[in-house]
């Protein structure tokens, strides 16, 4: 095991298959976090996720988006969260 020591505002980076995890938030500040994916605009989102490896995953974001917000789907939300770095908008349907 690693255990990088950290300062305040400090930055790590790793690769988002890693096992990760930090030890007890003893402040009474938030832990901020930043998920980047760099992929292709002819990526398309997955419409249904029953039966495949993000089943669990996209239920668990679903339950927490749904304590925040009213009446949204999963492919709407993650339209929402994405930002275009650089490229182009894909114009293809959903």
């Amino acid at each position: 095991m690693v255990y990088p020591e950290m300062e305040v505002g400090d930055t790590v980076f790793f690769h988002p298959h890693l096992i990760h995890g930090s030890g007890e938030n003893k402040t009474q500040e938030f832990r901020k976090s930043i998920s980047c994916h760099y992929v292709s605009c002819e990526c398309e989102y997955l419409k249904d996720l029953k039966g495949t490896q993000y089943e669990y995953v996209g239920k668990d974001i679903m339950d927490y988006s749904s304590k925040k917000t009213k009446n949204i789907d999963f492919i709407s939300l993650w339209k929402f969260k994405s930002r275009l770095v650089s490229g182009r908008e894909f114009e293809g349907k959903f």
